[in-house]
C-alpha cells in the first residue's frame, strides 16, 4: 500500500488547493466553507480508485482511538446496505482524514463552473453560505475564481486509469467507484 505513487494525484490536489487560496485570500470574508464546516459532510460518497487508496494510506496513518472509531464505524456502514447517513470520515464535526480527503471534499462550495451545472445561466454553482455579497456571478468567471469542474474531472478521470493500469487494480472498469466505508476496510 505504502510503496503507490500518488504523484499525478498530489499534483492534480496542488493545482486544486492554489486555485482555492487564491479564492480565500480575495474573498476571505465571504468563504464559510473551513475544516470543521460539515455542511456538505452528508452524504457516503464513493470515490475513483485512486482516491480510495489515497484515503487508506491516511487511514493507515491513524493511531489510537480515532483509528478504532473510524474502522468501527466502517464496518458497521458495509454490514447496513441501507446505509444513508454522514460521510464515515466526520467524527464531532470534523474529518478524521482532512489531509487525505478526496478532490470533491477540496471543492465543494467554492465557485464551481460546469457545462452540466443547469440550474444557472452562468454555469457557476458554489455553498449558498458563500459569497453572499457578490452581485454579479460573473464577476468570479472573469476574475478566474473559479474551479473548472469539467476540467478537474477529466484530469482525475485520466489519473485514476494510469493508476488503475499502473498497480493492475482488478476491477470490473478502471472508473469504478469504491465507498469510503470500503476504502477504509477492503483495500490491501
Amino acid at each position: 500500500m505504502n510503496n503507490k505513487d500518488f504523484s499525478n494525484y498530489l499534483n492534480l490536489i496542488k493545482g486544486i488547493e492554489s486555485i482555492t487560496s487564491k479564492i480565500k485570500e480575495k474573498y476571505k470574508d465571504d468563504i464559510q466553507c473551513k475544516e470543521g464546516c460539515d455542511e456538505c459532510c452528508n452524504y457516503h460518497l464513493s470515490l475513483f480508485p485512486i482516491e480510495a487508496y489515497y484515503l487508506k494510506k491516511g487511514f493507515e496513518s491513524l493511531r489510537g482511538i480515532e483509528r478504532d472509531i473510524l474502522l468501527n464505524k466502517c464496518i458497521n456502514i458495509i454490514k447496513d446496505p441501507n446505509y444513508r447517513g454522514p460521510c464515515p470520515l466526520l467524527e464531532k464535526k470534523r474529518c478524521l482524514l482532512y489531509e487525505y480527503r478526496p478532490i470533491i471534499c477540496r471543492t465543494q462550495g467554492y465557485p464551481l463552473f460546469s457545462l452540466l451545472i443547469d440550474e444557472n445561466e452562468d454555469k457557476i454553482s458554489y455553498c449558498p453560505k458563500n459569497f453572499k455579497k457578490i452581485k454579479d456571478r460573473k464577476l468570479l468567471l472573469e476574475e478566474k475564481m473559479v474551479l473548472d469542474l469539467d476540467t478537474i474531472n477529466k484530469i482525475l478521470v485520466t489519473i485514476n486509469g494510469l493508476f488503475v493500469n499502473q498497480y493492475e487494480l482488478k476491477l470490473r472498469h478502471p472508473n469504478d467507484r469504491i465507498l469510503i466505508a470500503q476504502a477504509i476496510v477492503s483495500i490491501d
